[in-house]
């Protein structure tokens, strides 16, 4: 989403966070919405469910590049080295283990292709809950204005005559406000669970790379410490090419 510039909120530029990480977009709502809850008191509660949505939205970005980063090298950065193994060892490996060397290589490609997925998906993760958490801002931002334009004229009216009308309309506009920032905030906080679940299940394949265990063929016994020199059943001559007489 492209960045929104008003009450002091532009994303996309360094410095517009506070220490602590919160946007001053954020913060800036926030306080609207407290000058508004000190005229309207049932608006407190919304006040307080705004107060859980913060979030360092610009430290999000910079996690999403780092792990952009992390899974394009376990592309090119494992692929490339493993095809060249490959192909070395299907030019010059005479013994019958090769296809059970050709095997674990598969795996290990597999496993590692499964977990850069995964880090992708975080990173495209991180994408999405920083911009559920601006969509949240935003939507905040236009009911702030809104509430704080009619709170303040049902407060000028308890100076007039219409004062009984006032007060009731400052009540709800209290309670209408806090109702529709509970919507939204229940909203936002349905979406992170499904983000949380869809991240969750993404990381079998992570686990899945720390749990590599060759097996059948390819198994090594390391109790038995011992090298078995029996030939192959059949004597495979590398193909390599025969160097032409010295002088040519």
């Amino acid at each position: 989403m492209p960045g929104y510039s008003g009450l002091g909120w532009t994303q996309g530029a360094a410095g517009y966070t506070t220490a602590a990480g919160v946007d001053v977009g954020a913060l800036a709502v926030l306080k609207e919405l407290r000058a508004a809850a000190t005229l309207s008191r049932l608006l407190i509660g919304g006040v307080l469910l705004a107060t859980t949505a913060f979030a360092d939205v610009f430290g999000m970005g910079d996690a999403s590049a780092n792990w952009v980063a992390i899974a394009a090298r376990l592309d090119a950065g494992v692929k490339l080295p493993l095809n060249d193994a490959l192909t070395q060892a299907r030019s010059e490996w005479i013994a019958e283990d090769r296809q059970a060397f050709d095997t674990a290589v598969a795996k290990f490609q597999g496993d590692t292709e499964a977990t850069r997925k995964f880090f992708e998906q975080i990173e495209k993760c991180l994408d999405d809950i920083g911009d559920a958490f601006r969509d949240y801002w935003f939507e905040l931002a236009i009911i702030a204005g809104a509430v704080i334009t009619a709170i303040l004229s049902a407060f000028l009216m308890l100076f007039t005559p219409l004062a009984p009308w006032g007060k009731t309309l400052l009540e709800w506009l209290g309670a209408l406000a806090t109702g529709i920032i509970s919507t939204i905030t229940s909203r936002l906080g349905a979406f992170l669970t499904l983000v949380g679940a869809t991240m969750l299940t993404g990381a079998k394949g992570m686990v899945q790379l720390f749990n590599i265990k060759p097996s059948g063929s390819a198994a090594i016994n390391f109790k038995q410490n011992k090298i078995n020199w029996t030939p192959p059943s059949t004597w495979i001559e590398p193909k390599k090419a025969t160097p032409a007489p010295y002088g040519t």
